[in-house]
């Protein structure tokens, strides 16, 4: 009589441990915004004062 086929066992997978982050992350610096010089109005002339 033929055996019964043993199921063969699903092997217990290894699982793979996470490697450890480095949690030392590099603090990305805030670059300090250029302030836009801002633009002088055209600064209107001086009206020539009538002459007395």
């Amino acid at each position: 009589p033929q055996p019964p086929s043993h199921p063969q066992p699903h092997p217990q997978p290894h699982p793979h441990p996470h490697p450890q982050p480095h949690s030392h992350p590099q603090p990305h610096p805030q670059p300090h915004p250029q302030p836009q010089p801002q633009p002088h109005p055209q600064s209107q002339p001086h009206p020539q004062p009538h002459p007395h």
